[in-house]
C-alpha cells in the first residue's frame, strides 16, 4: 500500500519495518521479529530515507539510534499505523456482522434468482425437491 506516489513512495511495509527497528534499536533483531532477512529491512529503511530525503537512523556496530527525524517519524508512524490497524479491524468486524443469517438467506435468494426456473424455500432446496 503506497502512501505517496511510486517515485519516492512511502509504503506501509516500510513504516512497519522502521517502527520495529525503532523499537528494537537493532536491524538484525527487528528483521527476525518481522520474519524478514536483515538485508531486506536495511533496504527498506534506506528506501524510506531516500523517499523522505533525510537520515532516520545512525548505524553503529552495536545497533542504531534514531535521529531527530527518526524520532519524529516514529511518533507519527505509530499513530498512522495504529489508526490504519484500528480502521481495518472495524471494517473486518462490520463484514463479519453482515454475514448474519439474514444476509446468508439473501445470498441464497440472489443465487436462486440467477438460475431462472428454480425457486428455493426456507430449506434452500428447490421447490420440486420439497415434500408436499
Amino acid at each position: 500500500m503506497a502512501l505517496v506516489g511510486t517515485s519516492g513512495a512511502l509504503e506501509l511495509r516500510h513504516l512497519r519495518s522502521f517502527l520495529m527497528v525503532a523499537q528494537e534499536l537493532n536491524i538484525t533483531r527487528a528483521a527476525a521479529r518481522l520474519h524478514l532477512a536483515q538485508q531486506a529491512v536495511s533496504v527498506q529503511i534506506q528506501q524510506l530515507e531516500r523517499a523522505l530525503g533525510t537520515e532516520l537512523l545512525v548505524r553503529g556496530s552495536r545497533g542504531v539510534t534514531l535521529t531527530a527525524a527518526g524520532l519524529e517519524l516514529a511518533d507519527g508512524a505509530r499513530s498512522v499505523v495504529g489508526e490504519l490497524d484500528d480502521l481495518t479491524e472495524r471494517l473486518r468486524a462490520r463484514s463479519e456482522q453482515q454475514q448474519s443469517p439474514a444476509a446468508a438467506h439473501r445470498a441464497v435468494q440472489e443465487s436462486a434468482r440467477r438460475r431462472p426456473g428454480t425457486s428455493r424455500g426456507a430449506t434452500g432446496r428447490p421447490s420440486s425437491a420439497r415434500a408436499s
